[in-house]
């Protein structure tokens, strides 16, 4: 389940702006360079105020209803998403300041086996389920990738969606000297279990036409940096494939000189 797919924005930007100046196809020489891949280490969210964990310190506490990304470790630095920088700071952590919006994402295919998590907790019943749906039926299921501050609340998602294309629509970068900065411009989180299938993704230009290259993620190749518990539910509000079950969180980024 594919939870967060995150752009870094201008600094500048208001917190829920997602107004993109710079048009993909300015920049084609930038674009065509490589790219580099690397995982998060660890991951800072507003968890009851304040939770943190990452590989090789995994927290013993799971998140189990909503709560958002506010930083995260990539190479020994730890960048936040503007989410909560003065939870960050309270706690001492030394971090970039940074600034990270959901991708606006079209309707998402479901299948019989498509399932909204959400923390276990958040529909109001501890172990169980609540008498009328949690959310609205029949769902749109893309309002699961984008909802919370920033749309980066980490504790929702959608497990097993309908193979093919999840398009993400958007007009350009903010700023080009971003691409060569080194820090991470995309994140792409896994909530649910992770498959042995390759995703790609990529960026393309109005006519649907792809820009610069694919990149390849294999989400199960990646290290958790954490737990977290939830209930899947079925589209129909009204009952669960799981409940009250663990799963892992598995962010991974982009990042260096150009595009996918």
């Amino acid at each position: 389940m594919t939870k967060l797919a995150a752009l870094r924005t201008s600094h500048t930007m208001a917190k829920l702006a997602f107004v993109l100046a710079l048009s993909l196809l300015q920049y084609p020489d930038v674009y065509g360079q490589a790219v580099g891949v690397g995982g998060v280490s660890r991951i800072y969210t507003d968890y009851n105020g304040y939770w943190a964990s990452g590989i090789g310190a995994i927290s013993s506490i799971k998140p189990d209803k909503s709560h958002h990304l506010s930083a995260y470790t990539w190479n020994g630095k730890t960048y936040s998403t503007g989410v909560n920088d003065a939870s960050l700071e309270r706690n001492n952590v030394s971090f970039v300041p940074a600034v990270y919006q959901a991708f606006p994402v079209r309707n998402i295919a479901s299948t019989t086996s498509t399932y909204v998590g959400l923390g276990q907790i958040q529909d109001g019943v501890h172990g169980g389920i609540s008498s009328s749906p949690p959310f609205p039926v029949p769902p749109n299921l893309a309002n699961f990738l984008t909802d919370g501050l920033q749309g980066l609340d980490i504790g929702t998602g959608v497990a097993n969606i309908k193979a093919g294309e999840l398009i993400f629509d958007f007009t350009g970068i903010i700023d080009k000297n971003q691409i060569a900065d080194g820090i991470p411009d995309i994140l792409v989180s896994q909530i649910a279990d992770p498959s042995s299938t390759t995703d790609e993704i990529y960026l393309a230009d109005a006519q649907g036409k792809m820009v610069g290259k694919r990149l390849s993620i294999t989400h199960n190749r990646i290290p958790s940096v954490g737990k977290w518990t939830a209930d899947f539910y079925k589209l129909n509000g009204k009952e669960t494939a799981f409940t009250n079950e663990d799963r892992d969180l598995y962010p991974e980024d982009s990042h260096g000189r150009g595009s996918f």
